[in-house]
């Protein structure tokens, strides 16, 4: 419990500090019955700051002008609820308990532990507004924890080899993951001629862009190396296991108004003085528990909540079993109709397709 002093005072209590996206929370405020004329009114917030870099211009001491990054933060609202007036001021006195609700799009709490600190951060305000004087408030954080549904569709797409002169391929066990957690697949490479590698390895990438000026960080976490020096024959595939794991305390997916935050497994075959040949995959990486069966809002990207969703078929074969098959991972809006298929990804056994797009929701 938190205390601000001032003419009058406010205490804040909450019934507990880890949420996901659409809980709720109850706090319980307590107003002293010190009399303050200032006092207009009062409020409860649920709310979180975002801290993000921005691009500033300036002139310097010879009159040119420049560009320096700085580092800015916006706080938004996700909820309020006032405080009820009473007879003798604007707020009354004594105990109220209030009750706020996370928005299903609510973005996770992030903290970047190599020196920016706090990205995305949650607490509960108790508010006492008074004119043209500093207002008395009680503050508690809180975390919230991101749903692997919340952000399903930025990992949605086929692996990208970006040379054409090697194609190359990513295998991943899970497209979802938590910090701590291990990943394992098959990177697979095929050169169109032959080259020589220095290395072959694989990595973790996360590539942050705080949108206001398209400021871009990225932060790469190496991961195994898996062949040394080798010599890629052209025509013939290259087939490598890899197995490695996410550090525990990283930054989850996130998206606000002012940033978003992606992550990538690379493969990449190192070359000495030539450009590197390489193929990434982009995962989710969630901090929470997946959402009730059968909830559909975690898995639009737009906050609208998606049709109703079949309970899944007992035997992947019956949607597959049509004419055309299924749908794989690049499959074009409207090519299947909506029904359960099996993963592409092979995270679970079944994964919903919408009639245009794979969704969060599997079933083992």
């Amino acid at each position: 419990m938190s205390v601000f002093k001032s003419d009058i005072t406010v205490q804040l209590g909450i019934d507990r500090t880890e949420f996901h996206p659409g809980d709720s929370v109850t706090a319980r405020v307590v107003v002293g019955d010190g009399a303050d004329d200032r006092v207009q009114g009062g409020r409860v917030e649920l709310a979180y700051e975002n801290r993000y870099l921005d691009e500033e211009r300036y002139r310097d001491s010879d009159g040119d002008s420049q560009t320096r990054t700085v580092t800015r933060s916006e706080t938004v609202v996700a909820a309020s609820q006032p405080l009820p007036g009473g007879a003798a001021g604007p707020v009354a006195a004594g105990e109220h308990t209030v009750t706020l609700t996370f928005p299903p799009q609510s973005p996770p709490s992030a903290h970047e532990p190599e020196g920016f600190g706090d990205l995305v951060r949650w607490e509960v305000r108790a508010i006492l507004d008074r004119k043209m004087a500093f207002d008395p408030d009680a503050k508690q954080q809180l975390t919230v924890f991101s749903r692997p549904e919340q952000y399903a569709s930025w990992a949605q797409s086929a692996p990208v080899s970006k040379s054409a002169d090697c194609p190359m391929g990513l295998e991943l066990s899970t497209r979802s993951l938590r910090p701590g957690e291990g990943i394992s697949g098959q990177l697979t490479i095929t050169p169109r001629e032959s080259a020589k590698a220095r290395a072959i390895r694989v990595q973790l990438e996360r590539r942050r862009t705080d949108t206001p000026d398209n400021v871009h960080r990225t932060e790469t976490l190496e991961g195994p190396q898996l062949a040394g020096k080798t010599d890629l024959e052209a025509g013939q595939t290259l087939t490598l296991p890899f197995e490695m794991a996410l550090p525990v305390g990283v930054p989850p997916n996130f998206m606000t108004g002012k940033s978003n935050l992606h992550w990538f497994v690379e493969g990449i075959v190192d070359r000495r003085l030539k450009s590197d040949f390489v193929v990434e995959a982009e995962i989710v990486v969630y901090t929470g528990t997946p959402g009730p069966e059968g909830s559909g809002a975690w898995a639009a990207p737009s906050g609208e909540p998606v049709a109703s969703i079949p309970e899944p078929v007992e035997t992947p074969a019956a949607a597959a079993a049509a004419p055309g098959g299924a749908p794989d991972a690049t499959a074009a809006p409207g090519s299947f109709p909506a029904n359960w298929y099996p993963d592409p990804w092979l995270s679970a056994r079944l994964r919903y397709w919408d009639g245009n797009a794979w969704t969060g929701h599997t079933a083992d």
